[in-house]
């Protein structure tokens, strides 16, 4: 195995650059996409994800292969029925529900109403925050 060892990323252009450092905080850090139609979530494909714990109807509390370097870090999701079997119709959500950490995070899969509900089309990405400066 090969080790390439670089401080800046250039383009062939030489006109747009960027840092090792800003190239691993900018980017998407965690994603999965799951089944919980059966009650549990069964993890159908990810990145930097170890497991997903059903922790009731609705809520996984999901582990980070490699953790954050804080808890600041931000998320988006979404979930929806199985059309096929005449699943309920309408707005769904994933909101986060409970724990948040460097190595761990909790989602709750929503109907609009607010109820909870185990879905089979499932998926989450995470984004880490850079604690640096914004130009």
């Amino acid at each position: 195995m090969s080790t390439l060892i670089v401080n800046t990323l250039k383009s062939s252009t030489g006109i747009n650059t960027m840092t090792i450092d800003a190239l691993n905080l900018g980017g998407v850090k965690a994603w999965v996409r799951w089944n919980s139609s059966s009650g549990s979530p069964v993890i159908v494909d990810d990145y930097n994800i170890v497991s997903g714990s059903d922790d009731a109807v609705g809520k996984v509390t999901w582990t980070f292969e490699k953790p954050f370097r804080n808890a600041y870090y931000s998320f988006s999701g979404m979930t929806a029925n199985d059309p096929a079997t005449g699943g309920t119709t309408g707005t769904h959500q994933i909101i986060h529900n409970g724990v948040q950490t460097a190595m761990q995070f909790g989602t709750r899969a929503n109907q609009d109403s607010g109820t909870a509900e185990d879905n089979a089309y499932n998926g989450c990405v995470w984004v880490g925050i850079s604690t640096g400066q914004y130009v």
